[in-house]
């Protein structure tokens, strides 16, 4: 009787792994905020380091310039 009972918990637990399984993270394009306005030292440093993570992660990397306020906008 033990026998068929481990068969069974074995198989529900395989079957419910492939339906848990996670999702690739991430899922939408990466944004990296920089608190400076565009073509500004600070810009072309981000969007260079951008470029590079997109390479090596495999996602797309969206640069978004945030200026204003003392670079508190961006920052926050």
């Amino acid at each position: 009787m033990r026998i068929p009972a481990r068969v069974c918990g074995v198989t529900l637990f395989v079957g419910l792994m492939s339906v848990a399984s996670a999702q690739q993270f991430p899922t939408k394009p990466m944004k990296m905020i920089v608190p400076a306005p565009p073509s500004g030292s600070s810009d072309v440093l981000a969007r260079l380091i951008a470029e590079h993570l997109q390479k090596r992660l495999g996602q797309p990397m969206v640069t978004e310039n945030r200026a204003g306020a003392g670079q508190t906008i961006g920052s926050a």
